[in-house]
C-alpha cells in the first residue's frame, strides 16, 4: 500500500469532519425537510449547510470513501489538453 502524504492525509481529515455527524440535537421529523430524490445530484451541499447537523453521512460511507480516494490521489497526474 503506498504512503499517505500530508496532503492526502489533510484531505480525507477535512472530508471525514464535513460529513461525519455533529453531536447536537436534531429536529424533530415533522419539522424536518425531505431531499426530493429526484432533484438530488449528490453534492453533498445539504450535509455541508444544515445548521442543526441533522443531515450527515455514515461513518460506512466515510470509510468507503476514503479507500476509494486513497487509490486514486496515491500518485500524481499528468496535464491533459483537449481541444
Amino acid at each position: 500500500m503506498p504512503k499517505k502524504t500530508k496532503e492526502m492525509n489533510n484531505t480525507i481529515e477535512h472530508i471525514k469532519e464535513f460529513l461525519s455527524p455533529k453531536k447536537e440535537k436534531k429536529e424533530s421529523k415533522s419539522k424536518s425537510k425531505k431531499t426530493d430524490k429526484k432533484k438530488c445530484i449528490s453534492c453533498m451541499k445539504c450535509v455541508y449547510s444544515c445548521r442543526k447537523k441533522a443531515r450527515y453521512v455514515s461513518n460506512m460511507k466515510l470509510n468507503i470513501a476514503q479507500k476509494k480516494l486513497t487509490k486514486v490521489c496515491k500518485s500524481d497526474k499528468t496535464a491533459e489538453i483537449f481541444m
